[in-house]
């Protein structure tokens, strides 16, 4: 997971984070599995990030948290068997850029896409330049269903929305000896 990354507590202004470095944004991300750290419901993002290929542990948004990429960019982003970047989003994220990146998995998830598996809440002004890839090398692995998206993979609930966002990649599944 993320413990493995230096991390470095942002600045706060008002109920929100202010969110500079990759270290800032792993404290932000290590919070969201633990949230009795978390003092604000809000994050801005104010410069782009190069996560360097390190590679993406999923966690959830939190219900009402406020998620703000402000437009600039998560690059280098690698998501390897997991849903998402975000396995549920229960909060709102949004104005997110994302290039060079992928999700690939080689295991059935359920849900695969490259933001966020589950959304619950709300997406809005999300750009994605990434692949996501499933490959299987065996029948047993398809013994679930299996949903892939680009931004989102499945909008759960009435109150879910996803609104001016785009994704522009490719959708892979790959099946090795898979019988009839």
């Amino acid at each position: 997971g993320y413990n493995t990354l230096t991390e470095n507590e942002p600045v706060k202004v008002g109920d929100t984070y202010l969110i500079t470095t990759k270290n800032e944004f792993v404290w932000l991300l290590n919070s969201f599995k633990d949230t009795s750290r978390l003092n604000c419901n809000n994050a801005l993002l104010s410069s782009d990030i190069d996560f360097a290929d390190s590679l993406w542990t999923s966690v959830d948004v939190p219900n009402n948290f406020v998620l703000d990429f402000s437009g600039f960019t998560l690059k280098n982003v690698r998501v390897k068997d997991n849903q998402a970047m975000f396995t549920n989003n229960y909060g709102t994220i949004k104005n997110l850029v994302i290039t060079n990146s992928g999700n690939y998995s080689s295991y059935a998830l359920g849900n695969q896409a490259m933001v966020v598996a589950n959304n619950y809440a709300t997406l809005q002004h999300i750009q994605v330049g990434a692949d996501v890839v499933n490959k299987h090398y065996n029948q047993s692995a398809y013994s679930q269903q299996l949903i892939l998206g680009g931004v989102v993979a499945q909008l759960i609930d009435g109150n879910a929305n996803i609104n001016k966002s785009y994704f522009n990649g490719n959708i892979v599944v790959d099946c090795d000896n898979i019988s009839n």
